[in-house]
């Protein structure tokens, strides 16, 4: 009886242990914090991401948002029938963590557009074919307000 009683106790005991280096192993490898420096992940087409306080208001070529974000969403979609410049201008104010937006050309290379607060009108070349931009956080607090200014040949799409 006194054995059984000791095998129940190490067993109860091996899998709370185990049960709680199982929850560290996933969410390590599961957090969308983890997103931020992978481009292997963020060039998906798919999204993942954690939102909390978010207030924005978006248009086709415009956002104006303030969030708490950790992952990656695309924000727009751009299509060209060549190799053109997009205009982008930004006011961005990163209060804590890191933030970036990116271009992702239609080869899967990367751009950062932004990646710290400042306030700025940018010409980032865009390839011909379909290129997105992503908003990449990484327990970022942030407000920003982005407009894209499209050239010709070149279509807009925000993403829903």
């Amino acid at each position: 009886m006194k054995k059984k009683i000791v095998m129940i106790i190490v067993a109860v005991f091996i899998l709370v242990i185990g049960m709680k280096t199982g929850d560290g192993i996933t969410k390590a490898l599961y957090s969308n914090d983890n997103i931020y420096n992978d481009d292997s992940k963020i060039i998906q087409s798919g999204d993942t991401y954690s939102y909390t306080n978010q207030v924005y208001n978006r248009s086709e070529n415009s956002i104006k948002m303030s969030f708490k974000l950790s992952g990656m969403e695309t924000l727009w979609e751009v299509e060209t029938t060549q190799d053109t410049f997009i205009d982008i201008e930004y006011d961005a104010h990163i209060k804590d963590g890191n933030l970036k937006l990116v271009m992702i050309h239609e080869d899967n290379t990367i751009e950062t557009i932004l990646d710290q607060s400042g306030n700025e009108l940018v010409s980032i070349p865009i390839k011909k074919g379909l290129n997105r931009i992503k908003i990449v956080g990484k327990s970022a607090h942030a407000e920003l307000n982005f407009e894209i200014i499209p050239r010709e040949n070149t279509t807009v799409k925000a993403r829903d």
